[in-house]
């Protein structure tokens, strides 16, 4: 983590997504890993649209949803650098 900032992205994050009728739970740590650095929210089937919307009230491009049958939950925000 870079900055203050960076540190509290998370619990800002969370904050946000609560205030937006998001129910949010943190996931124990696994063996999944993002597909791609950055910050992007993947889904299972059935989530595309979830997905989309997720990205979007966070400001996150289209290009940052996606798909990936291993995540460990059916819509994952991922937060990471």
């Amino acid at each position: 983590m870079n900055s203050a900032a960076d540190a509290a992205a998370p619990d800002a994050a969370l904050t946000l997504l609560r205030t937006w009728g998001y129910q949010t739970k943190s996931v124990p740590a696994t063996d999944w890993t993002p597909q791609s650095s950055g910050q992007g929210v993947y889904y299972r089937a059935g989530m595309r649209r979830a997905a989309l919307a997720l990205a979007g009230d966070l400001g996150l491009p289209a290009a940052a949803v996606v798909a990936d049958e291993g995540a460990p939950a059916a819509l994952t925000l991922s937060l990471s650098r």
